[in-house]
């Protein structure tokens, strides 16, 4: 077992972040309530990518339905669920070679996807106003759009945050 080295600075981070995140859901059911709590309804939003929502999703589903999480049960599951070879190996590879994290560092680690989930979004937001610029449309127009599109994002932060 190895330990957990986040490198904050990494390029890839929210990458290594989020299956850092998954795999010690799957290793340590436990965390799975307070996970939903600190998440909130943005929940599998903070994973960037198809099969890495579906993962957290279907392990909140396993959760409500009372099935065992633990590395076995999961896998049976993802191979059911039709997850994704590279990922399904890279979750698991984690599982076996991770440490067990302590929710401190959990806490810290879901903070940070939820900080890197709203800036994809604000991102979004202003390739929207880019491409209506770039599509002839008014630009005042367009920057009101960007601004509304960003403060919808900022309110949506501030519920979680405030419901946590």
């Amino acid at each position: 077992m190895t330990k957990q080295k986040i490198r904050i600075t990494n390029k890839d981070t929210d990458e290594e972040l989020e299956f850092i995140t998954l795999a010690n859901l799957v290793l340590q059911e436990k965390f799975i309530d307070k996970t939903i709590k600190l998440l909130g309804s943005i929940g599998s939003k903070v994973f960037s990518g198809g099969a890495k929502s579906l993962i957290y999703e279907m392990l909140l589903k396993m959760r409500e339905e009372g099935e065992p999480i633990d590395p076995q049960t999961v896998k049976i599951r993802l191979r059911k669920e039709k997850i994704p070879v590279s990922v399904f190996d890279l979750l698991f590879n984690l599982t076996t070679e991770s440490e067990e994290i302590p929710w401190i560092f959990m806490e810290k680690y879901l903070k940070e996807l939820k900080n890197l989930a709203t800036k994809r979004g604000r991102k979004g937001e202003a390739e929207k106003y880019l491409m209506a610029i770039n599509n002839g449309k008014d630009p005042v127009k367009a920057k009101e759009e960007l601004d509304q599109g960003i403060a919808d994002i900022e309110a949506k932060t501030e519920k979680i945050k405030v419901g946590m």
